[in-house]
C-alpha cells in the first residue's frame, strides 16, 4: 500500500525478540500473500478501523506475561480475532485493487509508441504516427498533443488505438528536429489517463541546398516577360482543366461536377451535366471520370478508382493506386508501393507516381521497371519530349530523367504547380506568385504576384490556363525570358561546403586536408579557441549559399537541450582553381529551438525568400516580423504551404550591395511563441 508506516504498530513488533520464530513466520505469511492492491491508496475509514482493532487487541494482550502475539495465537478467541484482522486486511486490499481499476482487466497502464521515435531521416511528407495500447478518447488525445516547432495539423484515427497526425501545409519542415509531447491528460475510452507525458522525437531529412542562380550581367534576350490578356473564363471545381490537342479548347469541370468545353475564341457548351471528378484530353476528345467509371467516347470502364488518365497513341491508359491498366482493365505496369498521385507521360511510355511514403517513382510502362527517385513535395510536369520530369522538392525544384537520375533545377520554395512548355520554359506557381525559369535552370524570373493555381501551358505555348478564386482563367506572356545562366561555381561550391561539413562532423572535428588556405588555417585555430567542441555537432544545414560565401548552421545536442551556432565561410580559389576556405567565424544562435527558426535564405534579383521551421502567424509577418534593413516600400507575403516569408523589393536589389535580413521579436508562430531577434547579411 502507499500509506506511510505506522510507528506505533511498528513498536509493537520491536518489543519482541528479533529471533522469535513465531513472529518471523507471521511476517513471512503476510509477505507471501499476493497483494493486488499494493499500488492503490487504502480507504482511510478502513485503515483507521483496522488500526484501532489491532491496537485494542495488542493492549489487552500486552498486560499479560506472555507476549501479545503468542496469546493472540494461543487461544481460540485470540486466534479468531487475529484471523479476522488478517482476513479483513487481505479482503480490504483486494477490494481496493478492484475499486482502483474497475474495468481494465489485465491492461492497466496506458502507453504510447511511435515508429518515428529517434529516427534521423524522416521524410517531410511522412505523417506522425502514434500507437496506443488501449482504445483512446480521441478528443482528449488531440487536445493533449503539443508539437514543436509549432505546426498546424489534422488528425486521422485509422483505428481506436492509432492516430496519424498530418501537417495542414502537407509537409513537415526539412532538416528539423520535431518533438511531439502527449500530455498526461490524454485518456482511454473508459477514462484512464496517460499518467505521465509521452515524448516522441525525430529529425526530418535534409533538403538539397537551395542557392539561387546568379544572373549574368548581360542578358541575351529582350525584356523580362509580363502578363497580358488575363481574363476569366468559367467557374471551376477542384479538378485541373485540360487543353485540347489543338489548344483551342479547355475542358473544365465545374463546381457542380458538370463537364464543359470552353473555346478560347468564345463559347461554352456542356458535355456532361454532372458527376465528373477528373478530365484528360485525348486524340478523340475528352476522357473523364464520372460516377465512379471512366468514359472515353464509346468506351466505359467501371469498377476502378482512377488517379490519372492518359494515352498511348489512341489507347486509353488509367492510373490507379496499384498501377496502370488499359481500357480492358488489363495491367500495364504494377507499382512498387501504393500511389497517392499518378501522372502519365504524354507519349504513354512512362508514368510517375508519388507513393504513400512520399517517394517519387518513375515507371517504364513497356517493361514495368519501377525506379524510386527520392522524396518529393508533389507532382510536377513532363518536358515536351516526355523524357524528363520537373517536380517540387523541399525548397527546390528538381528534374529527373527516366533512369531516375536527379538534378537540381532552381531553388524556389513553396511550389504548388509546375507546367513545362514545348519551348522549354517552365512556369512555377508558389501560392503567392508566378515565376518562370528556363529548362536549364537559368533566367529565374518573377512574372507576377497573386494566386496562379494549377498553371497549364497550352500546346502552342502562346498562353496558359490557371485557376483563381474558384474559376479558370487564361493569360499570355508578353516578351521573352532572359537567357541567364547560373554561376558555374554554384554547384561546385555547394559540394565543397558539404564536404567541409562532412569533415568537420568526423571524429577529429577537423576539416578535410587541403580545404583551408593559410589564412583559413589561422582562422580555424581562432575558432577552436571559442568553440573547442566545434566538430561535435549532431546535424547541420546550409542557411545561405552565394558565390564566395556560405552560412552553415551547426546544431549540438538533442531534445530540449539543443544549441546552435552559425558559421560563416569565406571561399576563394587557389592558383589551380580549387576551392579553399579563406576565413571562417562563428556566431551563437540565441535561444535555438525556443521559437521560430530560419532554415534557409534564398536571394534572387528582386526577391528574398526566408523559410522557417514553424507555422507562422501571418499577421505577425505583415507587422514587421521579417524585414530588410533600410529598404523602403518592401512588399511582404507569407506562403503557409512552405512556411516561407517572401520579401519583394520594387525595382530589384542593387547588384553588389550588401543587405541585412532581420527577424524581429514581432514574429510569432501559431503557438504564439515570439522569435528571438536574428540578423543575416548577404550581397545582392
Amino acid at each position: 500500500m502507499k500509506a506511510p508506516r505506522d510507528p506505533e504498530l511498528d513498536a509493537l513488533f520491536e518489543e519482541l525478540s528479533p529471533g522469535d520464530r513465531e513472529l518471523q513466520d507471521f511476517a513471512q505469511m503476510l509477505r507471501s500473500v499476493p497483494r493486488p492492491g499494493a499500488s492503490a491508496d487504502p480507504d482511510p475509514a478502513f485503515r483507521h478501523a483496522l488500526r484501532r482493532r489491532l491496537m485494542q487487541e495488542a493492549w489487552k494482550l500486552s498486560t499479560r506475561r506472555q507476549p501479545w502475539y503468542r496469546r493472540l495465537f494461543s487461544t481460540p478467541t485470540g486466534l479468531a480475532w487475529a484471523g479476522a484482522a488478517v482476513g479483513a486486511l487481505l479482503i480490504g486490499l483486494a477490494g481496493l485493487a478492484v475499486l482502483a481499476h474497475p474495468t481494465h482487466g489485465p491492461e492497466t497502464t496506458v502507453s504510447v509508441v511511435s515508429p518515428l521515435n529517434d529516427a534521423r531521416t524522416v521524410a517531410v511528407v511522412q505523417p506522425i504516427e502514434l500507437d496506443f495500447n488501449q482504445p483512446m478518447d480521441t478528443r482528449s488525445v488531440e487536445e493533449a498533443v503539443k508539437i514543436s516547432p509549432a505546426t498546424r495539423v489534422s488528425y486521422q484515427w485509422v483505428s481506436p488505438t492509432r492516430v496519424e497526425i498530418t501537417p495542414m501545409s502537407g509537409t513537415l519542415a526539412p532538416n528539423t528536429q520535431y518533438r511531439v509531447v502527449v500530455a498526461p491528460t490524454a485518456k482511454t475510452r473508459d477514462g484512464t489517463t496517460l499518467g505521465k507525458p509521452a515524448v516522441v522525437t525525430f529529425v526530418t531529412t535534409a533538403p538539397p541546398a537551395t542557392p539561387g542562380p546568379t544572373p549574368s550581367q548581360s542578358p541575351t534576350a529582350g525584356p523580362a516577360p509580363q502578363l497580358g490578356g488575363v481574363r476569366e473564363l468559367v467557374p471551376s471545381g477542384t479538378p485541373a482543366p485540360a487543353w485540347s490537342a489543338d489548344g483551342g479548347t479547355l475542358y473544365v469541370v465545374g463546381p457542380d461536377g458538370s463537364l464543359k468545353a470552353v473555346t478560347i475564341a468564345g463559347g461554352t457548351r456542356t458535355l456532361v451535366p454532372g458527376g465528373v471528378t477528373a478530365v484528360a484530353a485525348g486524340p478523340s476528345g475528352p476522357a473523364y471520370v464520372a460516377n465512379g467509371q471512366v468514359v472515353y467516347g464509346q468506351t466505359t470502364v467501371p469498377g476502378l478508382q482512377p488517379l490519372a488518365l492518359g494515352f498511348r497513341g489512341s489507347a486509353l491508359l488509367i492510373g490507379t493506386a496499384q498501377g496502370v491498366v488499359d481500357a480492358s482493365g488489363t495491367s500495364v505496369a504494377a507499382f512498387a508501393e501504393t500511389a497517392r498521385q499518378v501522372d502519365i507521360a504524354p507519349d504513354g511510355a512512362h508514368a510517375v507516381y508519388l507513393g504513400a511514403s512520399g517517394t517519387l517513382h518513375v515507371v517504364d510502362l513497356s517493361t514495368g521497371k519501377d525506379v524510386a527517385v527520392g522524396t518529393a513535395a508533389g507532382l510536377g510536369d513532363w518536358s515536351g519530349s516526355a523524357d524528363r520530369y520537373a517536380y517540387p522538392g523541399a525548397g527546390v525544384v528538381q528534374v529527373t530523367d527516366m533512369a531516375g537520375d536527379v538534378s537540381r533545377l532552381v531553388g524556389v520554395g513553396g511550389v504548388t504547380g509546375v507546367s513545362w512548355s514545348g519551348a522549354s520554359q517552365i512556369l512555377l506557381a508558389t501560392g503567392s506568385d508566378l515565376e518562370m525559369v528556363n529548362a536549364d535552370g537559368s533566367g529565374l524570373h518573377r512574372v507576377a504576384a497573386g494566386d496562379f493555381e494549377q498553371p497549364e501551358w497550352s500546346p502552342s505555348g502562346e498562353q496558359f490556363a490557371f485557376k483563381r478564386n474558384g474559376a479558370v482563367w487564361v493569360a499570355q506572356l508578353l516578351g521573352s525570358l532572359p537567357s541567364e545562366s547560373p554561376s558555374p561555381t554554384t554547384g561546385d561550391e555547394q559540394g565543397f561546403v558539404q564536404s567541409f561539413l562532412n569533415g568537420a562532423a568526423s571524429g577529429s572535428g577537423a576539416p578535410a586536408s587541403g580545404q583551408l588556405d593559410q589564412n583559413g588555417r589561422q582562422a580555424y585555430q581562432r575558432l577552436l579557441q571559442t568553440q573547442p567542441n566545434f566538430g561535435g555537432f549532431s546535424r547541420s544545414y546550409v542557411v545561405l549559399l552565394q558565390p564566395g560565401r556560405a552560412v552553415v548552421r551547426l546544431i549540438y545536442g538533442q531534445g530540449v537541450t539543443q544549441t546552435a551556432i552559425d558559421v560563416t565561410l569565406t571561399l576563394v580559389r587557389d592558383a589551380e582553381g580549387n576551392l579553399r576556405v579563406h576565413d571562417l567565424s562563428a556566431q551563437p544562435v540565441a535561444n535555438f529551438g525556443k521559437g521560430p527558426q530560419v532554415l534557409s535564405v534564398s536571394v534572387g534579383r528582386n526577391q528574398v525568400r526566408v523559410q522557417f521551421d514553424s507555422d507562422l502567424m501571418a499577421s505577425s509577418v505583415q507587422a514587421g516580423g521579417v524585414v530588410l534593413e533600410g529598404v523602403s516600400n518592401l512588399q511582404v507575403a507569407y506562403d503557409a504551404s512552405s512556411r516561407t516569408v517572401i520579401l519583394t523589393v520594387p525595382g530589384g536589389l542593387a547588384s553588389g550591395s550588401t543587405y541585412t535580413l532581420q527577424v524581429t521579436g514581432t514574429l510569432e508562430d501559431v503557438s504564439q511563441r515570439a522569435a528571438t531577434p536574428y540578423e543575416l547579411s548577404f550581397t545582392a
